[in-house]
């Protein structure tokens, strides 16, 4: 989860815009789709495509069948994206280099 956190915070997302779309995933799968989608068709070409395969890789951390960041696994849809967002925010990302754990992570 860090390293799909640290590939958002690198396309340059603002923080305000990361918290919109935790607030969006409260309004279930369609309504976020269509939320986080819709912005990130606003962005650059650049920034587009790479929050786009990480929105993807969640999509495949979370398992099952699903849509981009939505996954359903035993009748019900699930996300890690929230998991993501809280990261970020939390500035847990200091903490971690890509590839460790907080066991291995030296300061």
């Amino acid at each position: 989860l860090t390293t799909i956190a640290r590939h958002i915070l690198d396309t340059g997302v603002a923080g305000t815009q990361l918290r919109s779309f935790a607030e969006a995933l409260e309004s279930g799968v369609p309504a976020s789709l269509n939320f986080v989608l819709y912005q990130v068709a606003r962005m650059r070409e650049d920034r587009r495509k790479n929050f786009v395969d990480a929105l993807r890789e969640l999509g495949t951390l979370a398992g099952g069948s699903g849509m981009f960041f939505w996954a359903k696994r035993d009748g019900r849809w699930v996300t890690p994206l929230l998991d993501v967002l809280e990261l970020i925010e939390v500035g847990a990302l200091e903490y971690f280099r890509e590839g460790e754990y907080a066991g291995n992570a030296s300061r």
